[in-house]
């Protein structure tokens, strides 16, 4: 149990950190997997253990679901690509040039002239290939005046940016 507490401080240092390559975060999915079902079958299982350590078991659980929650599906690539938002031609008629500042397979990170509302929908079209899809706003933050972040999630493509 020892053992599985201090590299669950680890991961969840590492994770922190927003330092996780590719190949990390599928070995920490993993051991965060098998770390849970060892943790319930030994809690269940057993009759010999106490109230204390079932609640030791129990923790190990949490606390992997919890860094499963935190860790990325895939990683981030620092990638400029060009792109179109449209907004829904009824609700938000808005259309925009844009820059990707980082993707990843299911999403990016999008440098806007405009702010966009959490959890609205929005066409992305690729300039540079013409491919589209349909996003989801996962958050916004403003920089200033005419300047905004929006993370956005592709919804309709399995690997829209050709990332790994």
């Amino acid at each position: 149990m020892a053992a599985c507490h201090t590299r669950l401080d680890e991961i969840r240092q590492l994770i922190d950190s927003k330092q996780l390559s590719g190949t990390e975060g599928e070995e920490i999915r993993t051991f965060l997997a098998d770390c849970t079902g060892t943790a319930v079958s030994r809690a269940v299982e057993s009759d010999r253990l106490n109230n204390r350590q079932r609640a030791e078991f129990l923790h190990i659980v949490l606390s992997s679901a919890q860094l499963l929650m935190r860790l990325r599906r895939s990683p981030r690539v620092e990638r400029k690509i060009p792109l179109r938002l449209v907004g829904d031609p009824k609700t938000n008629p808005r259309i925009e040039d844009a820059m990707t500042q980082t993707v990843s397979k299911h999403g990016a990170m999008v440098s806007c002239e405009y702010p966009y509302m959490k959890g609205q929908i929005v066409d992305v079209m690729r300039l540079d290939t013409g491919r589209s899809a349909i996003a989801r706003v996962a958050w916004h933050r403003p920089l200033g005046p005419a300047h905004h972040q929006v993370a956005v999630e592709i919804l309709n493509r399995g690997n829209f940016w050709n990332e790994a």
